[in-house]
């Protein structure tokens, strides 16, 4: 998750192309799509749930990282959905390192920029405004949404811890099919979630 983080400010090229705002990094999810998708989704036989192709056919809210850390530390069966959708997640994020960096991916796009070649930045100018703009964007939703939300505002502070990243949560210990206790074992402490649903 902290690898997303930092990378969740290039909302522009293969990555808006992709989707993959959306399907890796569900957020905010204010109307419990996660959680309503994933019930949809553990309906379904558990020998497809490992499949990457039944997570892709579900909805974005299932397919990322959200979803992971819900059947991570909700009282929901997860064994097999999770090895699905990290699948997912792995592929999407294979597929997203090859349209960057591959021969005539985006990076060169980007450094091309301005060429004669170039369809997308015609000049050096137009990629930096994108830079900046994507750049721009993500602070000011960190300061709205991921501090706001939780914290408030000068004028009308509003702690509500539950509405933030990073809220403790113990992990339940269901036993999956194979009676082996398949959630993140607790090394010296309670572990703690990445992100956390948003109340």
């Amino acid at each position: 998750m902290a690898g997303l983080g930092a990378l969740d400010a290039y909302q522009f090229g293969p990555i808006v192309q992709r989707g993959a705002v959306l399907s890796v990094g569900f957020w905010p999810d204010k109307k419990d799509y996660v959680g309503r998708g994933l019930k949809q989704l553990l309906s379904e036989n558990a020998e497809v749930l490992t499949d990457p192709e039944t997570i892709a056919r579900h909805s974005a809210a299932v397919q990322g990282l959200p979803a992971i850390e819900r059947l991570l530390f909700d009282e929901m069966p997860s064994c097999p959905a999770i090895v699905g959708i990290s699948t997912h997640v792995a592929m999407t994020a294979d597929a997203l390192y090859a349209d960057w960096f591959d021969a005539g991916g985006w990076a060169d796009l980007a450094r091309g920029a301005g060429g004669p070649d170039n369809p997308v930045y015609l000049s050096d100018a137009e990629f930096t405004k994108v830079l900046f703009t994507a750049i721009d964007f993500e602070l000011t939703r960190i300061a709205d949404t991921r501090l706001g939300r939780p914290l408030g505002t000068f004028d009308a502070p509003r702690p509500q811890p539950g509405r933030g990243l990073a809220v403790g949560a113990e992990p339940c210990h269901h036993r999956c099919s194979t009676g082996r206790n398949c959630r993140v074992a607790e090394a010296g402490g309670s572990p703690r979630p990445l992100m956390s649903r948003v109340a």
